[in-house]
């Protein structure tokens, strides 16, 4: 099965979907809140290291983010480069690469270019996602990643060797460098890629893949090792601060406790409203599909016709047992 990306239209559907985000990233001065001038700030710290040096900005590279993933601040420094506004255009690339990623796996699930663009918008126009590409949060890089390691996933049997090997350690590395709760999402996917690289006869790489494999194992590596050493150094910083974000203080900054129902009705309004549509509807289409499936069995039993006698030795057997019981 071809894994080509069928033609230039999902390209162009990105772009167009990110292209308001532009404009917001050109007018829009205010000063960012919280995170967004965290990120920013080690990111412009990142790259002010170079400036001393190849050595000293890999340095402050594994040094500066102490509790969160540093891959947003790390991939953004090409955009600081043009501008401090610059980097919601890196919010705008993760977010037209997710596009793309979409398209392509719903392409190869679907093999309808109709679906496939259905597909994208459906991703590109909820509110959540428009939402996020005036932030320059970690989030969009997430989703990114997310999207990279399901389309992975879809593609692993055309893939040779070494381009599988390639990508899955940069989908790794780029998931756990956006967040620590990535693999949570793509984890799954991932695993399969990874069972398919040792288990299964792979194709020949092509001529130009075979020219490039030895830069590409060699990134490959880099991206992984770079990442594992962050997190080698930074392990129980994260974990801390993971405890204080779900179970500890820092999580009434963000809610109040309340009982696991609550908070599913809570999550399941989000939901709705993320994507648009009603918080009602996800329990009525929960409803349905069990009304849907009671009926079918309902149907099976019906349609299986009256239960069979039992066979003439099971009727002598129970008479036998019957006789000697009113003994």
């Amino acid at each position: 099965m071809s894994t080509a990306l069928p033609r230039k239209e999902a390209i162009l559907a990105a772009l167009i979907m990110v292209l308001p985000g532009l404009l917001w990233a050109w007018v829009d001065y205010h000063p960012w809140p919280w995170d967004q001038a965290h990120y920013a700030e080690n990111t412009l710290r990142n790259l002010a290291a170079f400036d001393e040096g190849l050595v000293a900005g890999v340095a402050s590279m594994g040094v500066l983010m102490s509790l969160k993933p540093p891959g947003l601040t790390w991939l953004g420094m090409p955009f600081a480069l043009l501008s401090e506004p610059a980097l919601l255009c890196a919010t705008l690339a993760w977010q037209a690469g997710t596009l793309v990623a979409s398209y392509w796996s719903a392409y190869l699930i679907s093999r309808s270019r109709l679906t496939s663009l259905a597909i994208a918008a459906f991703v590109g126009s909820t509110p959540l996602f428009i939402g996020m590409n005036h932030q320059y949060l970690a989030e969009p890089l997430q989703t990114l990643a997310v999207a990279l390691a399901f389309l992975l996933a879809l593609c692993v049997r055309s893939m040779s060797k070494v381009a599988l090997f390639s990508a899955l350690c940069v989908v790794t590395a780029l998931a756990v460098s956006a967040k620590s709760t990535s693999l949570l999402y793509c984890g799954l996917p991932l695993l399969l890629a990874a069972c398919a690289l040792l288990g299964r006869q792979a194709p020949p790489p092509s001529p130009l893949l075979r020219r490039l494999r030895i830069p590409l194992v060699l990134v490959a590596i880099f991206s992984v090792a770079l990442v594992a050493n962050w997190y080698a150094t930074h392990l129980p910083a994260v974990l801390e601060h993971a405890r204080q974000s779900t179970v500890g203080e820092v999580v009434q900054n963000y809610g109040v406790q309340a009982s696991f129902a609550a908070k599913l009705r809570f999550w399941a309004a989000a939901f709705g409203a993320a994507l648009f549509f009603p918080g009602w509807l996800p329990a009525a289409a929960a409803a349905i599909g069990a009304g849907a499936l009671l009926a079918r069995r309902r149907r099976a039993v019906i349609g299986s016709g009256p239960v069979a006698a039992p066979p003439p030795v099971a009727q002598r057997a129970a008479h036998s047992l019957f006789v000697a019981g009113q003994q």
